[in-house]
């Protein structure tokens, strides 16, 4: 489990590298749900997405000697920007190891920050596998994307940023793809307010926190297949499934329709520009599986990073 106080201590360690993100009502999400919605944006963290908390949690803990060998990270994109970015501050050198099918913009944004970046298979699995086996070679520090406690503090930062800013919210949802981020927000929140709801969001095609607590342990799915690519873990982590099995209260799938209108209705209705992993969570309020009438509920966003190929898909 992760300890209130580690939360706290990442929030002091990471404050002068992450932007404390806004909480934005949007009138449109909350006449369709039934709900006042204020989405935490995640979106507009810098590299656009909430992974730059736990990877500059974990990275400033190094030790600068061993550290210098680098990091290395495996990542379908986000958890690489935020690795990028905070080795580039820190003058570490870094390899980001991604599957094939990485979204161009993504890739390109890792680059962009000086990282050496090698494609390795279609699954996260085989990624983490391939950065694990150059770590030992390279001698460099692997960083986990989800199932380290240090990177799970630092995500956690965002339950407190939303305490503090709207002490009367009364419902968290968030995107689940391995639990780092779940983890995160139930041990910053439920420690301190455990009237407050969270619910965990997954994509119906790539479910695999859901059908791990049904199973009662931990379940690897055979395949995943959504549009929402930084969703598309095949099983839970070994540190985040207890986490969310003591504090969750639920579990919401949200289909591949509703994500993409959601994302849609994101981009024109709210102008915010979210990739469909960070838009599950505005999905599960349009298909109004959120318990409850005019609770005070915040969405997170959990990132931005889209293909702009995708945007005029998405429009036309």
């Amino acid at each position: 489990m992760i300890k209130f106080a580690e939360i706290e201590e990442a929030q002091n360690r990471i404050s002068h590298i992450v932007k404390h993100t806004n909480l934005e009502y949007s009138d449109f999400f909350s006449q369709i749900s039934g709900h006042q919605v204020y989405f935490k944006t995640e979106n507009l963290q810098y590299t656009n997405s909430f992974k730059l908390r736990g990877a500059s949690n974990f990275v400033l803990q190094l030790d600068p000697d061993i550290a210098a060998r680098g990091v290395i990270a495996a990542s379908s994109g986000n958890h690489g920007q935020g690795v990028a970015y905070i080795a580039s501050k820190m003058g570490y050198p870094c390899v980001i190891v991604v599957p094939k099918g990485a979204i161009e913009a993504k890739v390109q944004a890792i680059k962009s920050f000086g990282a050496e970046v090698i494609y390795c298979g279609t699954f996260s699995e085989e990624c983490r596998k391939k950065a694990r086996e150059l770590s030992e070679e390279r001698k460099m520090i692997f960083i986990h994307g989800f199932d380290d406690p240090k990177v799970i503090a630092g995500q956690g930062t965002i339950g407190l940023e939303i305490l503090e800013d709207f002490p009367e919210v009364e419902v968290i949802l968030a995107p689940i793809g391995g639990g780092g981020l779940i983890s995160g927000i139930l041990s910053a929140v439920k420690e301190r307010r455990p009237d407050i709801k969270v619910y965990g969001v997954e994509p119906s095609e790539s479910n695999c926190m859901y059908v791990s607590l049904h199973e009662g342990k931990i379940t690897k799915l055979l395949r995943t297949n959504t549009i929402a690519d930084g969703l598309r873990s095949n099983r839970p982590g070994n540190l985040t499934f207890p986490i969310v099995r003591k504090y969750i209260d639920d579990i919401i799938l949200v289909c591949e329709e509703d994500i993409l209108k959601a994302t849609k209705n994101l981009l024109l209705k709210v102008k915010l520009l979210v990739e469909p992993s960070g838009a599950v969570t505005s999905a599960a309020l349009i298909s109004k599986k959120i318990p409850g009438k005019n609770k005070k509920v915040v969405p997170i966003i959990s990132g931005g990073n889209v293909d702009p190929e995708f945007i005029k898909k998405l429009l036309d």
